[in-house]
């Protein structure tokens, strides 16, 4: 196994990890919430969540691409928080490092941590897909 494909290799074990890790937070803070008065809906959409990125975390460990881009996608939905008085959009990792940029009408809010573990994913996706000695055979 040469340098890049070991680099190549932790990058996705900390990719992976991280994105079960975040799927276990989000469980546990929807059983919380739960109980502090989430709708049922909210709980279902929020357990799916979490469980899709235990998931995609376990097979991503076991070179699935298609887990690799799920757990994309999860970290994706993370990187942006936006509220303002008509609309909000927020899907919070329990692990964050936020930047705000408030303003009179509207907040923003990137969280720096899923926009790290993004740019890792995609690192890793794209050495899968340009090292023929990181992909594993279908």
């Amino acid at each position: 196994m040469t340098d890049s494909e070991k680099h190549i290799s932790i990058a996705l074990r900390v990719f992976a990890f991280s994105l079960m890790l975040n799927g276990v937070m989000v469980f546990i803070s929807t059983c919380v919430q739960i109980a502090g008065n989430l709708p049922i809906l909210g709980a279902v959409v929020f357990f799916s969540i979490s469980l899709l990125a235990i998931i995609s975390g376990a097979f991503a460990l076991k070179n699935s691409m298609r887990a690799l881009i799920v757990g994309l996608l999860f970290y994706a939905t993370q990187v942006v928080r936006f509220k303002s008085e008509s609309f909000s959009f927020a899907l919070r990792a329990s692990f964050r490092a936020d930047i705000t940029f408030p303003s009179q009408d509207y907040v923003l809010v990137i969280n720096l941590l899923a926009l790290g573990l993004l740019a890792l994913g995609i690192f890793v996706l794209h050495k899968r897909l340009t090292h023929p000695s990181t992909r594993t055979p279908r």
